[in-house]
């Protein structure tokens, strides 16, 4: 058996099984995906492409159950009989603008076929704060609770285009930095001692590749030792 584009080490097996072709001998027949989870992929609403291996005996066809957002390439590949192909493959994802959770298949067609399932989440990454679900919403809540004195805090998440912007709804509370580039960034806050009288509250708003996700604020009122 004659390898084509080796490099990938370790695999998933999807699909593989064996054909008779005659009395004489066997053909090897399989597609399937590798260096993947087995849960398939999973993407942030910017995020717009990953990869992973793809293996072969036979030449294949990719499909997408969600062609208006879903994408694989190299589309389809050529395979010579009696070669086997390992090549890397890019999935491609439009940002989720939905507002809703999405999902999909990709299914690489051959002599067999092999799935891949994509879920796209309809919020950004931030994990600080941690964020709160509430069952049948596809966003999640991120609160944040400043202590009263001015202290030191911050928001961290992590972002996948480089037009991402960072803005405060009041005053009393600002991020030290308001626009960044594809990556994680920890992210520091300046705000106030609240004085009174209520509690103050105020919306943190990430934007990333057309998807905004918002951090909510609060701050309790500062009481004086005696």
């Amino acid at each position: 058996m004659k390898t084509r584009f080796p490099g990938v080490a370790s695999a998933l097996l999807l699909a593989l099984s064996f054909a008779a072709c005659d009395d004489a001998g066997y053909e090897r027949h399989g597609t399937n995906f590798v260096d993947v989870s087995p849960y398939g992929m999973h993407f942030y609403a910017d995020q717009t492409a990953d990869s992973c291996g793809l293996e072969s005996y036979d030449s294949w066809t990719a499909e997408s159950s969600a062609p208006d957002w879903l994408s694989l390439s190299p589309a389809s590949l050529d395979v010579p009989a009696g070669y086997v192909s390992t090549d890397w493959v890019y999935v491609h994802a439009t940002p989720n603008t939905t507002g809703q959770y999405r999902e999909g298949l990709i299914t690489v067609r051959g002599y067999h076929e092999a799935s891949l399932h994509v879920q796209q989440e309809a919020y950004l990454n931030i994990a600080r704060p941690m964020s709160t679900t509430t069952e049948g919403t596809s966003i999640p809540a991120f609160r944040l609770e400043l202590k009263p004195e001015a202290a030191a805090d911050s928001v961290i998440f992590t972002v996948y285009s480089d037009d991402v912007t960072l803005s405060s709804s009041e005053d009393w509370v600002t991020p030290k930095d308001s626009s960044f580039t594809a990556g994680q960034h920890i992210v520091y806050l300046d705000f106030s001692p609240n004085l009174g009288p209520d509690v103050r509250r105020a919306t943190l708003t990430l934007t990333s590749a057309g998807v905004t996700t918002p951090i909510e604020l609060s701050q309790e009122v500062k009481v004086d030792e005696e």
